[in-house]
């Protein structure tokens, strides 16, 4: 399955802009697998996800559990790439199709993303790849 804008534009699972470099680099370290690893555990039976509420859960259940963990990167990289690493597997998802809606202009810029399950009998319209991201 796959993710989508509202519009119906299907998303690559990594993006294309300049961050998505740093979110390579990222994928396989222990902090990495940790995340997907708790975002896998919610998300397989959420409908809704925001993003930035997410995030902020899993971080401090971190900072608790695994608190050496969160200190191998400086605090201000953690929640973009907890939110590349949770866009990265529900664009990766087999479980369904999610759409997702990003923070509407002039909203703060730490505002999550949304993203919902999209209901079995909706079609997308549509279906091309488009660079959200």
């Amino acid at each position: 399955m796959t993710l989508f804008s509202l519009d119906g534009s299907r998303q690559p699972a990594v993006g294309q802009r300049p961050w998505w470099r740093l979110f390579e680099v990222f994928q396989g370290s222990e902090l990495h697998s940790e995340f997907r690893t708790r975002i896998l555990s919610y998300s397989q039976s959420a409908a809704y996800i925001d993003s930035a509420k997410v995030g902020a859960d899993i971080l401090a259940e971190l900072g608790k559990d695994r608190p050496a963990l969160l200190e191998t990167l400086p605090a201000s990289l953690l929640p973009p790439l907890f939110g590349m690493t949770l866009w990265n597997l529900l664009a990766s998802s087999e479980r369904s199709e999610w759409l997702f809606k990003m923070p509407a202009a002039g909203q703060h810029e730490f505002d999550g993303t949304e993203y919902f399950v999209r209901p079995a009998n909706e079609g997308i319209a549509g279906r091309e790849t488009g660079t959200r991201q």
